[in-house]
């Protein structure tokens, strides 16, 4: 699976930010063809002993695309710039990451 996470911190105001994403960048981003879905998660953190730049983190997104090529037909279109460009409008700090990721289950054998 190829995905992209998107990290949001020091969001100034959640309700603005959750209205501007879910009302302007959502019904746009998810008409793409090759996005297969976007994953949501509100984190707090369990320990003290955080890395000073994942402190203020508050938000991670996880971007689910098709394939690899869907991933980066999207990114580098036209399209994919429009949501990066709306994307800056929110007032938060972003950080952008890509990757394939995998997945284990508690009946899976550890890769070595």
């Amino acid at each position: 699976m190829y995905k992209a996470v998107v990290m949001f911190s020091d969001i100034a105001d959640m309700k603005e930010f959750e209205r501007f994403f879910f009302q302007e960048i959502c019904p746009y981003f998810l008409s793409l063809p090759g996005i297969v879905r976007v994953d949501i998660t509100s984190i707090s953190p369990i320990s003290t002993e955080l890395a000073q730049d994942v402190q203020s983190v508050q938000l991670i997104f996880d971007v689910i695309y098709e394939d690899a090529h869907a991933m980066d037909r999207i990114i580098h279109s036209p399209a994919g710039q429009k949501v990066n460009m709306l994307a800056t409008q929110l007032d938060a700090k972003m950080s952008i990451f890509y990757g394939q990721e995998k997945s284990l289950y508690p009946y899976d054998s550890i890769p070595e």
